[in-house]
């Protein structure tokens, strides 16, 4: 065959092989699962073009699947109190509990329009769920600071837009509306304003929280500020 009619050959395969083979560098789990059904495991993104890769969990099973795991509580063997480097670059395993990195998320959002679904769970074994339908965070310069919008409700409650708007807070990096040092006072680091109406990354307390805002995983508007739920999901994928 004469090079020109296999260069040709060639150019008339091309649309066929990128439809049917999928990405070697997935940039999220929404691409991890362009091509074939997965199951929900931890699996390799590249959030940026010359950046290392990160591992995460890609949840394939809620609501049509594709959801990249922010953050995951299931079990208290995890320590989420911790400085601001370590919610910049994130920590813990993502086939157990950890937080995905501030510097990550930012990248994954910054260039789209993403939604977010929030699953908890009680020690009931109730699951409810909170769902918004915008969500990302700006760069570092702006404190990596929460945009969410467009609540429905799956049960749960609203009680993540009080923080819309809200810089990122650690004990040792107050960005947040208090006079106070809301992650030094409730033991996380989040989008903390005066304080919360969640605390995502309080101290596991299995249940048993006390007191009118405690120290615990609280999703105020499901069961209140001074119970700590068993399980809590952030997961985001685009809209």
């Amino acid at each position: 065959m004469q090079l020109s009619a296999l260069l040709s050959f060639l150019l008339l395969l091309l649309p066929l092989m990128t439809t049917c083979f999928p990405k070697t560098r997935p940039r999220s789990c929404d691409e991890v699962e362009q091509y074939v059904s997965l199951p929900s495991n931890v699996y390799t993104i590249y959030p940026t073009i010359y950046g290392d890769p990160v591992k995460v969990f890609c949840d394939f099973d809620i609501d049509r699947g594709r959801w990249t795991v922010l953050l995951k509580r299931s079990t208290g063997d995890l320590n989420f109190y911790r400085p601001w480097e370590s919610y910049r670059n994130g920590f813990g395993d993502p086939a157990e509990e950890y937080w995905l990195g501030l510097e990550t998320l930012y990248h994954l959002t910054k260039d789209g329009s993403y939604e977010l679904l929030v699953v908890l769970e009680d020690f009931d074994r109730r699951r409810v769920y909170a769902h918004y339908n915008s969500f990302y965070i700006d760069s570092v310069c702006e404190g990596y600071k929460l945009h969410v919008s467009g609540f429905r409700d799956g049960g749960a409650g609203d009680s993540l837009t009080y923080h819309d708007g809200q810089s990122f807070s650690t004990f040792d990096k107050d960005q947040d509306s208090s006079d106070t040092n809301c992650a030094q006072r409730f033991l996380g680091g989040f989008w903390f304003k005066s304080c919360y109406q969640t605390n995502p990354t309080g101290i596991y307390q299995w249940g048993r929280a006390f007191g009118r805002f405690s120290t615990g995983i609280v999703w105020s508007k499901w069961r209140g500020f001074s119970y700590s739920v068993k399980c809590i999901t952030f997961m985001f994928r685009p809209s």
